[in-house]
């Protein structure tokens, strides 16, 4: 193991036993500043060509996907009228679009980012498991 998966989970027991507080004014300083700075410092480390040669067709398909799910959203926010949603409806569409690129970490990141109220981020993350388990018990029948 090594020494930030060490620290990390030695934090993880010192908080989870009340050795160290788990809520504390520096805390937030980490999440809103230090750990937004740490994806960019990482990347600056890495090798692009590198990085490009060795996942071949792998970013392609990527890249197509992630223009085709951007089409797709803006289609479907022109046709589905998400009008109970308000103000908030084109946020919900960014914020999903971004899930269905990167994860449920970019959905929250996006939300966050656009200023998207909590109970709309619930209702966009909750419409969307259920058009996806109709979509998925779908394609298995």
């Amino acid at each position: 193991m090594d020494g930030a998966l060490v620290s990390t989970l030695v934090g993880l027991a010192a908080s989870n036993l009340g050795i160290i507080s788990w809520e504390a004014p520096a805390y937030s300083v980490v999440f809103n500043f230090l750990l937004p700075l740490a994806v960019p410092l990482l990347l600056f480390r890495a090798d692009l060509r590198r990085l490009i040669q060795s996942t071949g067709t792998l970013i392609k398909a990527f890249l197509i996907g992630s223009v085709a799910t951007t089409i797709g959203t803006a289609v479907a926010f022109l046709m589905v009228p998400m009008r109970s949603l308000g103000q908030d409806s084109w946020k919900i569409a960014a914020a999903l679009m971004g899930r269905h690129i990167g994860g449920a970490v970019n959905y929250v990141a996006v939300s966050e980012a656009l200023g998207v109220s909590p109970s709309v981020l619930a209702a966009g993350l909750a419409a969307d498991n259920v058009i996806y388990a109709v979509y998925l018990q779908h394609c298995l029948h």
